[in-house]
């Protein structure tokens, strides 16, 4: 464990995100899907259906997202946070 978030869970140590805590428990769940460079590609809810899809081109712009969590979502390119989310 190198003790650092970036070292954690793979390129970019992104795992899941939760939202919606009620009652001192969150109660939405989803888990990111990376390619091979890091860049985060889909976006799964604990039903395993697609909450948000994305598409860059070489220079890390999306070029395309779609689903519900997709504008929610402020880790894209390289698993790194979207300047100006």
């Amino acid at each position: 464990m190198s003790g650092t978030f970036e070292g954690a869970g793979g390129i970019g140590g992104l795992l899941a995100r939760s939202h919606g805590y009620s009652s001192g428990n969150f109660t939405n769940h989803n888990f990111y899907h990376a390619d091979g460079n890091g860049n985060i590609t889909y976006m799964v809810n604990s039903s395993q259906s697609m909450v948000a899809s994305y598409r860059y081109d070489p220079f890390g712009n999306t070029i395309s997202q779609s689903g519900s969590l997709a504008s929610a979502n402020a880790y894209r390119f390289s698993s790194k946070e979207l300047i100006g989310a």
